[in-house]
């Protein structure tokens, strides 16, 4: 038999649904329809898609009364504690949250799942603490409040970690009720204390990084339920050896990607002034309401995918970017006068970064779409090398231009960046699901069709039906 037929072969032996192992019956609500326009998915998806318009319109609502109680400065230093308190939890979390939702989705017990990786968090949270520590020193500038709540959020590293495993069970389970409450929670605790400390005066550095951590916490009370279905705990070597190595793998991915999107607000942190960092802090949190749909997507579609619906890759693909840009060049055109309104005068030189940025959103959400895809399809190492190389543009790029062009450069490097992640996966999503790159991009009748159901049943979700409230 000849070489190429046997890779062939291989491939269809990993990828048919009949040649794998039996998955369990996790549970009714994991099961969903087939048919990804009348099936429960684009319900699932209108419950988290709701769940991330609170999450933006609490960002819309407190991001200026943020603005105009800590000025640009305060708020370029707000982002010196929230940037490198994430980027700390994405670099522990070595990617074990991937495998959790993979496992999770196909069925495997939540006590091996959760003991294992539960176990593995806590040693890295510990580790990613003690890293914490000179990280805090290094980045504070000598602002003590900086310095405080950067050590805080270093302390509470191990915590993070397990509230983030609960959050990547949920999505393997398809629990999107617990996941849209979680993820909501921050978002309006937010937008209530914001208002009433505004209303005050008592909207501080200290007060609006608090609400951070706080929210972030409680954001874990949904989530509970799992640890309860989870008991007993088990851990297991066998277990730990296949997380960290697949997670390894999808850590390398999603770090690149992630550097991509978070790296140039870190390196803005001692390289331009506080001024630049808040205009370019405001732009970015402008410029993210587009991307609603494809983290939304990408949530519901993963443990599709990582049972073998590959089908949905192309048409979330082609959702997404045809939504993303038509949101993009709405709010592009509302920029100059919604920024200065909004977040004061003092913030209009936001919104030429915000056009930008706004541009930059169709390649990022596509790269969030395939990249996600493919780790869910079991190629975690596949996205990697177009990561690396779009993080090192992001590295270069900054150093470069952050002198001169300040806030406005490393919106240009963004550009450049996720354009070049965006082409790799293209090609590499195409070559490992033996399809056209076109075909991929290709529109479909189907798409808007998916589109128009999805938007139907977001409306729902917004405005709840009558029928709900009338007797038999």
């Amino acid at each position: 038999m000849r070489p190429r037929t046997c890779r062939s072969l291989r491939r269809v032996c990993r990828r048919s649904p009949a040649l794998r192992p039996p998955v369990a019956d996790v549970s009714a609500e994991t099961r969903t329809s087939t048919d990804p326009v009348h099936g429960s998915l684009t319900k699932a998806a209108a419950q988290l898609s709701f769940a991330q318009f609170i999450v933006l319109a609490g960002g819309l609502l407190t991001g200026p009364l943020l603005a105009r109680a800590l000025g640009p400065a305060g708020r370029g230093q707000l982002a010196a504690i929230i940037v490198p308190m994430t980027l700390l939890v994405w670099l522990a979390a070595l990617g074990l949250g991937s495998w959790v939702t993979v496992e999770a989705a196909r069925g495997r017990a939540l006590g091996a799942i959760l003991g294992t990786t539960g176990l593995l968090s806590v040693g890295l949270g510990l580790l990613a603490a003690a890293g914490g520590i000179p990280l805090a020193f290094a980045l504070s500038d000598g602002n003590g409040t900086v310095l405080a709540f950067l050590l805080i959020g270093a302390a509470l590293m191990p915590l993070t970690l397990c509230i983030q495993l609960l959050s990547y069970t949920a999505i393997g389970r398809s629990r999107w009720k617990m996941q849209a409450r979680s993820r909501s929670i921050p978002a309006v605790l937010g937008v209530v204390l914001t208002s009433v400390f505004f209303a005050s005066g008592t909207l501080t550095l200290t007060t609006a990084a608090g609400l951070f951590f706080v929210g972030s916490l409680l954001s874990a009370l949904p989530l509970l339920p799992l640890v309860a279905e989870a008991r007993p705990f088990r851990f297991e070597r066998g277990l730990a050896r296949e997380a960290v190595g697949f997670g390894l793998r999808a850590w390398t991915s999603s770090l690149g990607a992630l550097t991509n999107a978070r790296l140039d607000q870190l390196l803005m942190i001692p390289l331009v002034p506080d001024r630049q960092l808040g205009l370019y802090a405001v732009a970015v949190t402008y410029s993210t309401l587009p991307t609603v749909l494809s983290g939304t997507l990408m949530t519901i579609i993963a443990p599709r995918i990582a049972s073998g619906d590959n089908a949905l890759v192309g048409r979330s693909l082609r959702v997404t970017i045809g939504l993303s840009s038509v949101a993009g060049l709405g709010l592009a055109l509302l920029a100059p006068v919604v920024l200065p309104l909004a977040f004061g005068a003092g913030f209009g030189a936001s919104v030429q970064i915000a056009w930008i940025l706004l541009l930059a959103g169709v390649p990022w959400a596509g790269t969030v779409v395939l990249t996600t895809a493919l780790i869910s399809a079991g190629r975690p190492g596949t996205p990697t090398l177009g990561q690396l190389v779009a993080a090192a543009i992001t590295v270069v790029g900054l150093v470069v231009l952050l002198p001169s062009l300040q806030a406005t450069g490393a919106a240009l490097v963004s550009l450049l960046a996720y354009s070049v992640a965006f082409t790799f996966l293209l090609v590499a999503t195409a070559r490992n699901l033996e399809v056209g790159v076109v075909s991929l991009l290709r529109p479909e009748r189907s798409d808007l069709l998916w589109a128009l159901t999805l938007v139907r049943s977001l409306r729902t979700q917004l405005r709840p039906t009558r029928a709900a409230n009338k007797g038999p």
